[in-house]
């Protein structure tokens, strides 16, 4: 009965060595994978990290399409308002001309009345 288990535990030998040599290499990936969660953490997190300087950046996205948007709403009253005066002016004009129309053709009517009566 001991011979027995000597036998079994010679077996056993050699797949003790690989199931030990199997964990060794398993810890030390693991090691490795570790070291690199922990780098990305610091890279990710730590003051100033990735986040906090994607959210400094969103941040300052949001300021200037604020002021954008103003700026725009600006530039549209601007070209509303220079629109409507060329509008008014070029009425203005058609008016005064119209009107010029007007006072030739009454001084035309005036002088042809006033040549006739002589």
């Amino acid at each position: 009965m001991h011979d027995d288990i000597l036998v079994k535990l010679n077996e056993m030998d050699s797949k003790l060595d690989t199931l030990l040599q199997w964990k060794a290499v398993h810890k030390e990936s693991h090691k490795g994978i570790n070291r690199d969660i922990v780098e990305l953490r610091d890279t990710l997190f730590e003051n100033p990290g990735l986040k906090s300087q994607v959210q400094t950046l969103m941040n300052c996205k949001h300021q200037t399409s604020r002021w954008r948007d103003f700026w725009v709403g600006v530039l549209k009253i601007v070209i509303a308002t220079v629109i409507i005066a060329v509008l008014m002016w070029f009425m203005l004009l058609y008016q005064k001309e119209g009107s010029t129309n007007e006072l030739q053709t009454s001084e035309m009517e005036t002088f042809s009345e006033k040549g006739e009566l002589k």
